[in-house]
């Protein structure tokens, strides 16, 4: 899970979808300078136990819990950082396809339980830039994580438009 934050950009709203037990969205809260922290689970009693968790430890405004399905979120212009990991192909590729064009500055991190592969090629295919990857093995299975920023994303870092020269 530290893997997962560690690809996260410092100064940017944190989106941990699909939470589960919010431990990457925690632990990039730990580790990054982050304004702000979402943690995002359509499963009511899974947000309800995070925030119960949660809030004895981090009593903090800026941390807010969400029991709604990830696709109907809407991340804005603003760069963010956004974490999907723990899901399939088709539940990332619903999520990401009604939330995350890449024409967004957004970071994206997913690490997705099958079909990492073809994920990674319906993000290239749709005009995602990967920033980074690696693997990690977690009870005896290697999972990829990716990190992709999105087109705007290049233009934050010089002011540039480089999307046609790539």
């Amino acid at each position: 899970m530290r893997r997962i934050a560690d690809f996260a950009i410092d100064h940017r709203p944190t989106w941990d979808l699909c939470c589960d037990h919010g431990l990457v969205g925690l632990w990039a809260w730990h580790t990054h300078s982050l304004p702000e922290l979402h943690f995002v689970d359509r499963a009511p009693g899974l947000v309800d136990a995070i925030e119960q968790r949660l809030s004895s430890s981090l009593s903090d405004d800026r941390i807010a819990f969400h029991s709604r399905d990830a696709s109907t979120l809407s991340f804005g212009e603003a760069p963010s950082n956004i974490f999907l990991s723990g899901v399939g192909f088709r539940a990332s590729q619903r999520i990401l396809a009604a939330t995350c064009p890449a024409t967004t500055p957004h970071r994206l991190v997913v690490s997705v339980h099958a079909e990492a592969e073809r994920l990674h090629d319906a993000m290239e295919e749709k005009g995602w830039r990967l920033a980074g990857e690696t693997q990690v093995e977690e009870h005896g299975r290697v999972r990829k994580i990716s990190a992709w920023d999105g087109q705007a994303a290049l233009e934050l870092v010089t002011g540039k438009d480089f999307r046609n020269s790539l």
